[in-house]
C-alpha cells in the first residue's frame, strides 16, 4: 500500500501530459532509423533514432548544463561514422565547430578520422574565395553584406563589396590558373591608404568600416591568407570530416563571421551549381550555438535569415544538415526551432524556455513543469513527418565518457600565404 500510495503521490505531484508511447510500428511503419539514440521510456524495446541517409533532416538539440546534450551529439556522431564505414558509397562528412573542445577525445578514442583544425592555429587559414560555379562579385556581395550585417554596419556593405573587387582584379592581373583572392588584412591597409571617399559617397561609411576590419584582423589572424579552408574541396568531396576548434574565440560577432563563412562556401556553391542532391552529404554540428543561433543574428540581417537560417531552410535539396545544440530556448533563432525535423528537449528552467519547449513540441501549456523535473539523460523528443506525430520521452543511450583531450599537432590544408601592401607592386602602382 505504501508503494501505492507514494507512486500515486508522485503521479499527482508530477503529471505526464505526454500521450502513451508509441509502438516501434507506430513510430517506424518504414523502418527502424539509420541512427539509434536510445529507447522510448516506457515502452520496452521500441528504440528512437534519426534518419539521414536518404536526405538530411536538421536536429536541435536543447538542454541546461549536463542534461545530456553532448552524449546525444556524441551518439549521433558516432552513429553517422558507422553509416559511413558500413556505406562508403553514401558518405556524410561531419563538420564538427567545436567551442568548448568536447569532441576532441571523442574522435581519438572512437577511431574517427578527420582533419583536425583550431583557429588559433598558424596553419589554419579560411579565405575570402568564392566557391566553384559561383561569380566573384556576386560572392563579394554576399560575403560583404554578411561581414556588415554582423558587424553592425548595413550601409557599408557597397564600400566593402567594390573594395574586395578591386583588390581581387588586381591581385590577379597578371592572370594564371591560380586565383589569390583579398585577405581582410589587406583590405584594411588598403582602406588607410586612400582618401576615405574613394570606396564611399559618405566618409562616415568608411571609417566605420575601418574600425570593424581592424577590429577582427586584430582579433583573429584566420582570415589573414590569399586562400584558404574550403569545405567542398578540402572536406566533402574527399569524403573526410572536420573538427574546427573555436575555443575563446571573440568578440562573438567575429566567430559568427567565421561560421557564416563556412555555411555561405557550402550552400551558395551548391546553389550556384544547381547541385540538388538525393542523400546526405554532410552536416554541420555546432554545440552550445546560445550565441550563434539566435532570433538577434537574423535581425540583423535585412531579410532576417542569417546563413545559418538559409541554411536550414534550403539546405535539405542541397544535402546539407544541420545539427545544433542549445542551452536555453529563449532566444532561440525561429528558423532553428521550426525547421528541425527532429527535437531533443531536455531540462529547461526559465519560465520563458519552458514556454518555448511546450510551443515548439505542439504542447500546451500545461506541459511546462515537465521540463525541470527532467533528470539528466531524459528528454522529450518528436519527430516531424513519421508515423508518429506526438513528443515522447526518450532516454539517451549512455556512452563512457572519454578521457581528457589529449594535445595534438593540427593537421594542414592548402594556403595562399598573404602578403602585405608594401610587398604588392601592382596595387601600389594602382593606388598611385
Amino acid at each position: 500500500l505504501l508503494a501505492h500510495e507514494t507512486e500515486f503521490r508522485h503521479a499527482m505531484d508530477h503529471p505526464n501530459p505526454l500521450r502513451r508511447p508509441p509502438t516501434s510500428d507506430e513510430l517506424y511503419p518504414d523502418g527502424p532509423p539509420d541512427v539509434q539514440v536510445g529507447g522510448v521510456v516506457q515502452s520496452d524495446g521500441v528504440r528512437f533514432g534519426v534518419r539521414c541517409k536518404d536526405r538530411p533532416r536538421n536536429v536541435l538539440i536543447a538542454g541546461n548544463a549536463g542534461a545530456g546534450k553532448t552524449t546525444l551529439i556524441s551518439n549521433l556522431i558516432e552513429g553517422i561514422h558507422r553509416n559511413n564505414e558500413a556505406d562508403p558509397e553514401h558518405f556524410t562528412s561531419l563538420i564538427i565547430c567545436d567551442k568548448k573542445g568536447d569532441y576532441r577525445s571523442l574522435l581519438e578514442q572512437r577511431g574517427i578520422p578527420c582533419l583536425r583544425l583550431n583557429v588559433h592555429d598558424p596553419g589554419t587559414k579560411i579565405s575570402m574565395a568564392a566557391p566553384e560555379g559561383v561569380a566573384p562579385k556576386a560572392w563579394f556581395n554576399v560575403v560583404a553584406s554578411t561581414f556588415c550585417a554582423l558587424a553592425g554596419l548595413i550601409a557599408a556593405w557597397t564600400c566593402l563589396s567594390s573594395m574586395m573587387g578591386w583588390v581581387f582584379n588586381a591581385l590577379n592581373s597578371a592572370g594564371g590558373s591560380i586565383l589569390r583572392w583579398p585577405s581582410l588584412k589587406l583590405l584594411l591597409q588598403l582602406a588607410k591608404s586612400l582618401p576615405l571617399t574613394t570606396w564611399a559617397v559618405k566618409p562616415d561609411y568608411e571609417r566605420s568600416l575601418i574600425n570593424q576590419l581592424e577590429a577582427i584582423v586584430q582579433s583573429t589572424e584566420v582570415f589573414d591568407c590569399f586562400g584558404g579552408l574550403d569545405i567542398e574541396r578540402d572536406v566533402i568531396r574527399p569524403r573526410r570530416h572536420l573538427l574546427l576548434e573555436m575555443h575563446n574565440m571573440a568578440p562573438a560577432w567575429v566567430r559568427q563571421f567565421l561560421l557564416s563563412v563556412l555555411y555561405l562556401q557550402t550552400m551558395t556553391g551548391r546553389i550556384g551549381r544547381h547541385q540538388k542532391i538525393q542523400g546526405t552529404a554532410a552536416y554541420f554540428i555546432g554545440d552550445e550555438f546560445d550565441q550563434d543561433a539566435t532570433a538577434e543574428v537574423d535581425d540583423k540581417f535585412p531579410d532576417k535569415m542569417a546563413p545559418l537560417s538559409v541554411m536550414l531552410r534550403m539546405g535539405r535539396e542541397y544535402g546539407i544538415g544541420a545539427i545544433t545544440g542549445l542551452g536555453r530556448l529563449q532566444e532561440a533563432s525561429r528558423y532553428v526551432l521550426s525547421e528541425a525535423q527532429y527535437h531533443f528537449i531536455f531540462t529547461q528552467t526559465d519560465a520563458w524556455s519552458m514556454r518555448m519547449a511546450s510551443s515548439t513540441l505542439g504542447l500546451t501549456r500545461a506541459a511546462d513543469p515537465l521540463f525541470p523535473a527532467l533528470k539528466p539523460g531524459i528528454c522529450v523528443a518528436r519527430v516531424a513527418q513519421a508515423g508518429w506525430e506526438h513528443p515522447m520521452l526518450v532516454k539517451i543511450d549512455e556512452r563512457p565518457r572519454p578521457a581528457a583531450p589529449q594535445s595534438w599537432d593540427c593537421d594542414t590544408h592548402p594556403i595562399i600565404q598573404a602578403r602585405d601592401l608594401n610587398d604588392l607592386p601592382e596595387l601600389r602602382e594602382r593606388i598611385a
